[in-house]
């Protein structure tokens, strides 16, 4: 899980910074993000397009872990869960700040330099606290 958690804290240093392009670096250059928040997201030009739009929308805190991984050769796998502060409706704890809960499932694969990319990440949202089997 340490590999791909480092792949993760990466992403989330440059999704802090508002890296748009640091964020897609994490991808290979024709993966796939794909997210009930909008259309397919296709190759790191777009990756890094959809994450100005998100920068936009407010969110902040964010926090993500890896709860499973796998690895067989080249390619492998992570569950992610993710949280962050988004601007609610008054109603959300800190200033009108809601507590935003999800998870990705993330298609790794390593490449001829040894680095690990996220070739495809199905982003999905949760209703549900975390158990004690999540942490």
């Amino acid at each position: 899980m340490t590999t791909f958690q480092a792949v993760i804290d990466r992403y989330l240093a440059a999704y802090a910074a508002h890296d748009a392009a640091g964020c897609a670096a994490v991808y290979a250059p024709d993966a796939e993000v794909h997210s009930p928040f909008g259309q397919a997201a296709i190759g790191t030009a777009v990756i890094a397009a959809i994450h100005r739009d998100w920068f936009e929308d407010g969110e902040t805190n964010k926090t993500m872990r890896v709860i499973r991984a796998g690895i067989d050769g080249n390619l492998g796998y992570c569950l992610v869960h993710f949280e962050a502060d988004v601007p609610g409706d008054g109603g959300g704890q800190g200033g009108g700040m809601d507590r935003f809960r999800g998870s990705s499932l993330n298609v790794m694969q390593r490449g001829a330099d040894g680095i690990w990319t996220i070739t495809l990440t199905s982003l999905n949202e949760r209703q549900e606290q975390d158990t004690d089997q999540d942490r």
